[in-house]
């Protein structure tokens, strides 16, 4: 479904992603992190096409903080450029 909002409606498309990325590392397994890792970076794509960078990194950074204890994922982000 986020597909489809991508190029005209970036906004719900964020939504979309948000809710699995907010929701698979708590799984506490390389698997969820991975595809958490995925959404990720769509969504800062959708960003980079909104010119809001700023704001996709406020929302990265405070998704890190909350996940800090879960050393792998912060791992995986760091290899992804985040």
């Amino acid at each position: 479904m986020a597909e489809t909002y991508e190029k005209n409606q970036a906004r719900d498309a964020f939504a979309v992603y948000r809710d699995p990325v907010a929701k698979l590392p708590t799984q506490t397994d390389n698997r969820g992190y991975r595809e958490a890792s995925t959404f990720l970076h769509k969504i800062r794509e959708l960003f980079a096409a909104m010119d809001a960078d700023q704001e996709v990194q406020t929302y990265v950074t405070a998704l890190r903080t909350a996940d800090r204890r879960k050393r792998d994922f912060i791992i995986l982000q760091d290899q992804t450029g985040w």
